[in-house]
């Protein structure tokens, strides 16, 4: 849940750092989405939950089965991928200006105006570069952070959400940790 409100915070920052949240209709929207979900997931597991004691060795077994891991998958890879793509979005302006596009109407020489695009491609401000690396930085993190929830479902698909409590909350715990610190 941190990832997505972080996310959410980083979209309304690019869009409208000035604007009080509560005027920032896309950061309302997607808040709602995001608490909308995450509420249903967890309700939806907790609802589906698997517990049992197993008589022959007396081992804990719990989970998630199947058919709530799945969909909680998805809608992971969904709202990680859809969030990070809505911030990209926010913040492709401010990577791809033109600065040939006020100067190429004046200029009727094709020579000058190819020459001063050329060398406008070339030229990248240190602005332009630091959002690369935090765009970049944010591909690789939402990967990083997806990677132990992505093992996680899977590991409940699996063994179908019956599976040893210590393997459940060691893999929950490390989900979890590497989510907070996104």
């Amino acid at each position: 849940m941190h990832r997505y409100i972080f996310f959410v915070e980083r979209i309304h920052i690019a869009r409208a750092p000035f604007f009080r949240r509560s005027r920032d209709w896309i950061y309302l929207t997607c808040m709602a989405l995001v608490l909308i979900v995450l509420v249903a997931q967890s309700v939806n597991a907790y609802t589906h939950s698997y517990t049992k004691i197993r008589e022959s060795d007396g081992r804990c077994l719990f989970g998630i089965p199947r058919e709530v891991s799945i969909p909680g998958l998805v809608v992971d890879m969904v709202g990680g991928v859809s969030l990070t793509g809505l911030f990209f979005y926010l913040l492709r302006p401010v990577i791809y200006v033109d600065r040939s596009r006020p100067v190429s109407g004046m200029l009727r020489s094709s020579r000058i105006r190819e020459a001063l695009a050329a060398q406008n491609n070339s030229f990248e401000t240190s602005i332009q570069r630091n959002i690369r690396t935090l765009l970049w930085k944010s591909i690789i993190g939402g990967i990083l952070v997806t990677i132990p929830t992505t093992a996680n479902m899977i590991q409940f698909t699996i063994t179908d959400g019956k599976e040893p409590g210590m393997i459940c909350l060691s893999i929950c715990v490390l989900d979890c940790r590497f989510s907070s610190t996104h």
